[in-house]
């Protein structure tokens, strides 16, 4: 489970990371980052919309494994940003490994991710 230190919740933070942040995307997620003149710890929030399923089941489903993800990525990942990423497209069914993958190879690219 992601820390509550590392999660983003008021919608205040979110709209300024939509406003100013710099986008990275992919055929399944939108990536957007934001750096932080304070710095700290990376901070997140995941969005997934109707557009994606309209079952609230499998669009909180899939905010709880990109969770997981970037909890296994913590350590790995730049601090001092904050980042929300939100789910393009719907993947197949209990397709955890496509998801994942996904993520990981934008964070790769957007250089966020260290080895």
């Amino acid at each position: 489970m992601l820390p509550s230190s590392h999660r983003l919740r008021r919608r205040y933070e979110v709209e300024a990371i939509l406003r100013h942040g710099r986008r990275f995307k992919s055929s399944e997620l939108l990536l957007v980052v934001r750096s932080r003149v304070r710095g700290g710890l990376w901070r997140g929030t995941v969005v997934v919309g109707k557009k994606v399923d309209k079952r609230a089941v499998i669009r909180n489903r899939y905010k709880r494994m990109i969770r997981a993800d970037l909890a296994e990525l913590q350590g790995k990942l730049q601090p001092g940003v904050d980042i929300l990423i939100q789910v393009r497209r719907r993947f197949p069914e209990d397709n955890h490994a496509a998801l994942s993958s996904a993520l990981e190879q934008l964070l790769r690219q957007t250089k966020l991710l260290h080895d």
